[in-house]
């Protein structure tokens, strides 16, 4: 998905009244930020 797709999603959540502005950000991009806390916390999964 592309960023303006998903920047025309987090629109139509937040005038539908479904989350907030920051929400719909979040829930947009949650695939994301998964994929980055992962990488961040990887020495977690690993036992480093």
């Amino acid at each position: 998905m592309t960023i303006e797709e998903r920047a025309a999603k987090a629109a139509d959540l937040k005038a539908a009244g479904a989350c907030n502005c920051s929400q719909a950000v979040v829930k947009v991009f949650e695939d994301k930020l998964r994929s980055v806390y992962k990488e961040l916390h990887a020495d977690r999964e690993t036992g480093c």
